[in-house]
């Protein structure tokens, strides 16, 4: 285990982008195999060569980090694929799919549902860029050829049975709550396994966010109570900060449903976990982010007020985190435009636009920057900053306007 978890380490220092001391790739290793996740959406993955050359090294060697590695090593070449060409992503799949028949052929008895896992994830990679009935067929597919796997209980297979689950559910809104019975009987199966427990109830509370999110806002509180029964029963007996973060995003959500006169002590719950979870130096860019979320919240509630430049010194912290998505950002120049920094408020709202989109709120909140900083400036002033805020505002409201 040791050596594994030096290969961890190692592969995080050359995933680290020069000048910045925060890799671009975590490893999560709380599941029953290593996952990797970006720290960053809102930008492209840079070239990773010295990570990925470390990975193929320690592949080729006869020790325990072998197996690792390699499974490190798809997960890498399937996430590069989802941030490049069409081309390029196939040219991915196909190293991954070499990779895993071959390390499939030479594999122990014990080794096989690893890799009967990873040819799960492969697959439901692949379907991720195709039409919707493409994407069906795909996890039809995916459900008959490992029919027999899953009916065994191998804790890898079984939690990437999980995401097959949760994307059918997305796919196939009718049949969701069949699904989502389906995953919640993996997870109660996943429990079995000495040492998944609270891998399988985290899990779970995953299951309840997702129908919390794409059930309609009828039975959405009552599924975040279930999440949060289960989160917060987990954090109390085996608290992390990856879980503080969970707990932290949840309650804020739950929140945000309530009447005025609950919703502050939820808020309050939330925040304690964000704060928990900022002290981890992995998490603290999610921390941040919720924080903020928060704290613009709780001052929206009667009674309650802005609270002097809270706050503002939590925008000013995210603007050294690189991991900032649109909705932070949005929040960020609302918190910029109330304290009359028109020019930053307008600024975050440009970097929000270039990653990807320009929602209502963000044009709204654009729009009264922008007027602002026109009219606290003499008539006669010719500010070259605004007059380009003014002309990219007009680009994104006119191609807003193209993709209504």
């Amino acid at each position: 285990m040791a050596d594994t978890d030096t290969l961890f380490v190692r592969f995080e220092r050359a995933a680290q982008i020069e000048g910045n001391d925060i890799p671009c790739i975590r490893v999560a290793t709380d599941g029953p195999l290593p996952v990797l996740f970006r720290v960053d959406t809102s930008t492209r993955l840079p070239p990773l060569p010295h990570a990925e050359s470390l990975l193929v090294e320690a592949a080729k060697k006869t020790s325990d980090e072998r197996l690792t590695a390699c499974v490190l090593l798809i997960r890498l070449w399937l996430l590069q694929a989802e941030d490049t060409s069409a081309t390029e992503a196939t040219h991915l799949h196909e190293r991954a799919e070499l990779l895993i028949a071959k390390a499939a052929e030479e594999a122990t008895i014990d080794e096989r549902p690893v890799w009967r896992a990873l040819s799960m994830t492969l697959a439901l990679a692949r379907s991720s860029s195709e039409t919707r009935a493409a994407r069906l067929l795909a996890l039809r597919a995916i459900a008959s050829d490992c029919a027999a796997d899953i009916e065994e209980t191998h804790a890898p297979v079984l939690d990437v049975w999980l995401d097959v689950l949760l994307s059918w559910a997305t796919q196939q809104p009718g049949t969701a709550a069949a699904r989502y019975a389906q995953a919640t009987q993996v997870c109660e199966r996943l429990a079995t396994i000495q040492g998944y427990e609270d891998y399988a109830q985290r899990r779970h509370a995953n299951i309840w966010r997702a129908r919390a999110e794409a059930e309609g806002e009828a039975n959405r509180l009552g599924h975040l109570e279930a999440a949060q029964s289960l989160l917060d029963d987990l954090y109390d007996r085996a608290p992390s900060p990856i879980l503080a973060n969970a707990v932290a995003a949840t309650a804020y959500a739950r929140a945000n449903l309530l009447p005025p006169s609950d919703a502050a002590a939820v808020y309050s719950h939330a925040l304690m976990h964000a704060i928990a979870a900022e002290a981890d130096a992995h998490c603290r860019a999610d921390a941040l982010q919720c924080r903020l979320a928060i704290q613009l919240a709780y001052e929206e509630l009667p009674e309650c007020g802005a609270q002097g430049d809270v706050a503002l010194r939590l925008a000013h912290r995210l603007e050294a985190i690189p991991a900032r998505g649109i909705d932070t950002l949005c929040r960020m120049a609302e918190v910029y435009l109330r304290h009359d920094d028109f020019a930053t408020a307008c600024r975050t709202c440009e970097r929000a636009w270039k990653t990807g989109s320009a929602p209502a709120p963000l044009l709204r909140i654009w729009r009264r920057a922008r007027d602002r900083w026109a009219g606290s400036l003499p008539a006669i002033s010719d500010e070259p900053a605004l007059s380009e805020t003014t002309r990219r505002f007009r680009i994104a409201s006119a191609t807003a306007s193209m993709h209504r």
